[in-house]
C-alpha cells in the first residue's frame, strides 16, 4: 500500500508546484531569492511541504503528501495563507514567531474530499542558515462530500536557496 502512496504522491507533486507558484508568477528572480523554501513534514499528513513569503509577516503555504494512519490510498493537498508574529516569543539566536492562517484542503483518491483548514503553529528561522523547523496543529473542517470534523498536525524542515531575510 505504501508504494501505491508514493506513486499517488507523485502524481500530485505538480499541482503542489503549480499552486505554489500561482502567487508569484510576475516576481522577477532577484525578489523572489530566497524567499521559497522548499521541505518535507512528517505527521498527518506525511510530504513535501514549500512556503514562499511575500514579506517577514505574511507567507503562502502548500503541501503535497498522504496519510500514513489512513487505508484509504489518498494524496493530500493544501494552499494557505500564514500570518507570522515575532514580538510574543524572545530567543536569543534566530527568530521563534507563531502563525496562524487559513486556507483550503483536499484529498485526491479513493475518498476524495475537500474542506477548510486553520493552520496554527510555531517556526524557528535559523539566524545564519536558511533553515526554518516548524511544528503545527491545524483544525480541518471537510465540507464534500459530508461534514467532518479532523485535525492533522505535523513537524518539518524547510530549506531557502537563498538568504531567508535581510
Amino acid at each position: 500500500m505504501l508504494n501505491f502512496k508514493l506513486r499517488q504522491f507523485g502524481r500530485v507533486l505538480p499541482f503542489a508546484f503549480f499552486f505554489t507558484f500561482i502567487g508569484i508568477n510576475q516576481i522577477s528572480a532577484q525578489e523572489a531569492r530566497g524567499t521559497l523554501g522548499l521541505g518535507g513534514m512528517f505527521g498527518e499528513p506525511t510530504g513535501a511541504t514549500f512556503k514562499y513569503w511575500f514579506n517577514p509577516g505574511n507567507a503562502l503555504d502548500a503541501s503535497a503528501g498522504f496519510s500514513l494512519y489512513d487505508d484509504a490510498d489518498n494524496a493530500t493537498l493544501h494552499l494557505g495563507y500564514l500570518r507570522h508574529q515575532y514580538n510574543d516569543i524572545d530567543v536569543q539566536r534566530g527568530l521563534l514567531p507563531y502563525y496562524f492562517g487559513i486556507g483550503g484542503h483536499a484529498r485526491v483518491g479513493e475518498r476524495s474530499n475537500a474542506g477548510i483548514r486553520v493552520p496554527l503553529g510555531l517556526t524557528y528561522l535559523f539566524e545564519n542558515d536558511p533553515l526554518e523547523i516548524f511544528t503545527e496543529i491545524v483544525p480541518v473542517m471537510e465540507l464534500t462530500p459530508s461534514t467532518v470534523f479532523h485535525v492533522n498536525y505535523g513537524i518539518g524542515l524547510r530549506y531557502y536557496p537563498g538568504q531567508l531575510r535581510e
